[in-house]
């Protein structure tokens, strides 16, 4: 038997309560690669297909069926002896179910970085992370399971630009 967990709204707040679903076949496919076509680049590529039947016939909650996730990294050797850098990184997921009746679909995420590594071991980047502001749901309560008159869902983190210092002790 397949259990899914999930927030239940009770006379003494949330908790969370684990769900039977029945019987559960998961099937599916991933494929992974890295690639280095020169010195200086690295490339990934990963993808996962899955293919969900629950017995009882509700959806499986929070899991995608399909993700991509791809990224790619450019270093670049400077003559003093340190390393600037350039990546992209992100993946594409979905659709899934966040409730019985509600259906996300899919999102796409990109990040990226620009740095400099000192032959130190100090670095300095600019980041960015969900570079294109996509608005989707973290977590996702519905209200028949909240007995409330409306879902509560708990939206994912927007676009995030900042600097990052690091240091390496060598």
């Amino acid at each position: 038997n397949a259990q899914e967990s999930n927030v239940v709204l009770t006379g003494s707040g949330p908790v969370t309560a684990t769900l039977n679903l029945g019987s559960l076949r998961v099937q599916g496919v991933e494929f992974e690669l890295t690639a280095r076509p020169i010195d200086a680049l690295q490339s990934n590529l990963c993808m996962s297909l899955r293919d969900f039947n629950v017995a009882s016939g509700a959806n499986l909650l929070r899991t995608d069926k399909r993700k991509f996730n791809f990224g790619m990294r450019y270093d670049q050797p400077l003559s003093n002896g340190n390393t600037t850098y350039a990546g992209v990184d992100g993946s594409i997921a979905g659709p899934r179910w966040l409730s019985c009746c509600d259906r996300q679909d899919s999102r796409t995420l990109v990040n990226a970085q620009i740095g400099i590594k000192t032959e130190t071991g100090l670095e300095f980047a600019v980041f960015a992370k969900n570079l294109f502001n996509e608005k989707y749901f973290y977590e996702y309560a519905d209200r028949s399971l909240l007995g409330t008159a409306y879902d509560i869902g708990v939206p994912a983190d927007k676009r995030l630009v900042g600097v990052r210092v690091s240091y390496q002790i060598k």
